[in-house]
């Protein structure tokens, strides 16, 4: 019986997350997380639940933080904004962020996956979008992003502190 694949060190852990970021449209389950320390919590300046999200980001300008109530937000279609807008969890509402593997169990804990935070999105569905940055978030089903298409053009998405529970997607059709 071959034994599973696991990292021992720091360049095959990273050489590990190279493989699984490159096959991760195959049906691996996605998780990215940085391992420098948290930055702190951002200062919400617009806080949203699953009902007012749409229209809270729609008239938030860019520089702003949009902190979200527990739920499922859904598929969404984003938007563009001039200048940067973050998406994160209001912990004030009693949203919690996903939680990375622990990497005393080689990088995975016992489940193998992290754990969900309670704000969750069904999916990401860009065509046309810039300056997003989703921070802490739980994705439960594809993440579709075009980039360098003749049809759609979306730059400067970030997401990090998150986890990806289906595909991932980066196409560069023409």
């Amino acid at each position: 019986m071959k034994k599973p694949l696991k990292p021992t060190s720091r360049a095959s852990y990273l050489l590990f997350l190279v493989f699984v970021l490159v096959f991760a449209g195959l049906g691996t389950k996605l998780l990215i997380f940085s391992h420098a320390a948290p930055a702190p919590p951002a200062s919400c300046t617009y806080h949203a639940t699953t009902s007012t999200f749409a229209s809270v980001f729609s008239s938030a300008p860019g520089g702003s933080t949009i902190c979200l109530a527990p739920g499922n937000y859904g598929t969404w279609a984003g938007g563009t904004k001039t200048s940067m807008v973050t998406i994160t969890p209001d912990t004030a509402a009693g949203a919690t962020a996903p939680t990375p593997p622990t990497p005393s169990s080689g990088g995975l804990n016992a489940n193998g996956t992290g754990t969900n935070g309670n704000v969750l999105f069904s999916g990401l569905n860009f065509r046309n979008d810039s300056f997003i940055t989703f921070d802490g978030i739980t994705f439960t089903d594809d993440v579709d992003m075009p980039w360098g298409t003749t049809t759609a053009t979306v730059h400067d998405i970030t997401i990090q502190n998150s986890i990806f529970r289906a595909h991932l997607e980066l196409t560069t059709q023409t």
